[in-house]
């Protein structure tokens, strides 16, 4: 059994040991100690160094207003309580539902005109919005009023690679240190498109990389985009980094953070390849906010 030496944190710059947090294996077997190196640079896989780290945890997402009747296969808010916690997170990223008042959470019920799961419903001539669940999962319909809150699973690799292919409309642009380079983009969407089962059979490819520039319904840096629900798909590099959309059409093309080596066999030789329901609350069907989502944006 083995014994934790030192209860402190020993802090350096090694040119021997893994870079950021990790258990330092004594020379006996039966110790250890805690380490951390500050560095980012000279970072070394020692036999006698493992490395502490965090794993991503699902995150929320909004989708774009009117665009979903569900979230995505797999990234649905399953429970309320939890739709109203993931309503919260959202809300506070984003600059048009900061800008409006929150009223009382909604209800969770079955409503014929309303999107399955959890969403926003705002009218866009009023200045406030609710949060609702709908618990059936059939009868989903995207309403004009409503957005749908997905849960943005924790990423997995796509096999052969470091990309990590985001859901459609969940990202407006990579986390930092995440982006693929303009010269791999191309290479990286057709690589995804190939690989990834989320690409349905019989769909089509453009073989070349379009450059877009201060577009006001893409997301910034690489991305795959469709203009005829998922019939075609391109290959887009928007060049600008302040107007960054998270549009429902386009799935973003990230790395994970660290991953500097896109490892496919047939790698390019660079470096890798919004809306308003009330508290029976529901989504009634009047001209204004009741008790709940109304069907009609008027």
């Amino acid at each position: 059994k083995k014994k934790k030496e030192d209860m402190s944190l020993v802090v350096s710059d090694w040119r021997d040991r893994p870079c950021g947090c990790f258990l330092w294996e004594g020379s006996t077997g039966t110790n250890y100690f805690n380490n951390f190196d500050a560095s980012t640079t000279g970072c070394v896989a020692a036999n006698q160094g493992h490395l502490l780290c965090t794993v991503p945890m699902p995150s929320p997402y909004l989708l774009p207003r009117g665009s979903a009747s569900e979230c995505p296969e797999g990234a649905s808010v399953l429970q309320e309580d939890k739709c109203w916690e993931a309503a919260q997170l959202v809300i506070a990223h984003s600059d048009y539902f900061q800008q409006k008042v929150r009223k009382n959470l909604g209800s969770a019920s079955d409503w014929s005109h309303t999107p399955c799961g959890c969403f926003l419903w705002d009218y866009s001539h009023l200045d406030y919005y609710y949060t609702f669940f709908d618990v059936s999962p059939t009868t989903c319909v995207a309403a004009p009023e409503s957005s749908s809150i997905c849960m943005l699973p924790t990423p997995t690799p796509i096999a052969g690679s470091n990309l990590d292919l985001r859901p459609a409309g969940s990202t407006s642009e990579c986390p930092e240190d995440a982006s693929v380079l303009q010269e791999d983009c191309l290479h990286a969407a057709k690589f995804l498109f190939e690989n990834s089962d989320y690409f349905q059979t019989g769909t089509i490819f453009d073989e070349d990389l379009h450059m877009l520039v201060n577009n006001d319904f893409t997301p910034c840096g690489c991305h795959i985009f469709t203009y005829d629900n998922g019939i075609t798909y391109y290959a887009h590099f928007e060049t600008s980094t302040t107007v960054c959309v998270a549009d429902s059409r386009s799935n973003s093309i990230c790395t994970f953070p660290g991953a500097k080596t896109f490892a496919s066999p047939t790698a390019s030789p660079t470096s890798y390849l919004s809306t308003t329901p009330t508290m029976s609350l529901s989504p009634s069907t009047s001209s204004e906010p009741s008790s709940n989502p109304s069907s009609s944006s008027s």
